[in-house]
C-alpha cells in the first residue's frame, strides 16, 4: 500500500507478506548413495525424524502431509495445490557402458485410483571416458485430492551390451510444498 500525506509531504509504503510458516512443506532427501537399476525403483527416503536423521527434513508437515518411509511415498492428507520440486543427482563410472538413459518419473495416485505419470525427465549418457555427476531437476504444480500419494521412480536403461555402473547420490531430494 502507498499512502500520500500532502500536509507533511510524506509517502508511507507498507507491504504484507504471506506467512510462509503457515504453508506446509516437506523436504525428503535420500539417506545415502543407491545403485541405479534398470527395472525402476521408488526413490528411497531417509527417516523423517529430524532428531535422529538430519539428512531428511520435515517442515510444518502435520495435518497436510504424511510420509511413509516403508512405502517410500508421501501422502497429501488434505486436498491442496502443491509445488513439487525434484532434484536427483546421479553419478556414472568411467568405462562402464557405451550409452545409457537415466530417467526420473514422478507419479501421483489419487485415492482409489491408479498411479498417473505426472512428469518425466531423462538424460542420455554417451560419454563414459571419465567419472561424472549429473543432476536431473524439475518443478511442477499439482492439485492433489485428499489422500493422494506422490512418489518418484528412477530407472537406468543401458544401451548395448556393456553393463551400466552408477548410483543416485545421497542428498537427492523431493520437496512438496503447499501453494
Amino acid at each position: 500500500n502507498i499512502v500520500a500525506t500532502p500536509g507533511t509531504d510524506t509517502i508511507t509504503i507498507s507491504a504484507t507478506q504471506d506467512d510462509v510458516s503457515s504453508k506446509p512443506k516437506v523436504v525428503l532427501m535420500s539417506d545415502g548413495d543407491k545403485a541405479l537399476i534398470t527395472s525402476g525403483d521408488k526413490f528411497t527416503f531417509a527417516a523423517v525424524n529430524n532428531t535422529t536423521n538430519l539428512s531428511s527434513k520435515t517442515v510444518n508437515a502435520t495435518s497436510t502431509f504424511s510420509v511413509s518411509t516403508t512405502n517410500k511415498e508421501l501422502t497429501v492428507d488434505t486436498a491442496v495445490v502443491v509445488d513439487i520440486t525434484v532434484c536427483i543427482i546421479f553419478q556414472m563410472t568411467a568405462g562402464s557402458a557405451s550409452h545409457a538413459d537415466v530417467a526420473v518419473e514422478l507419479y501421483q495416485k489419487d485415492s482409489g485410483g491408479s498411479p498417473v505419470l505426472v512428469h518425466s525427465i531423462s538424460k542420455r549418457v554417451t560419454d563414459f571416458s571419465s567419472d561424472f555427476q549429473q543432476a536431473l531437476n524439475f518443478k511442477t504444480t499439482r492439485k492433489a485430492a485428499a489422500n493422494s500419494v506422490i512418489y518418484a521412480e528412477i530407472k537406468c536403461s543401458q544401451i548395448g551390451t556393456s553393463g551400466v555402473s552408477g548410483n543416485i547420490v545421497g542428498g537427492s531430494s523431493i520437496t512438496v510444498e503447499q501453494v
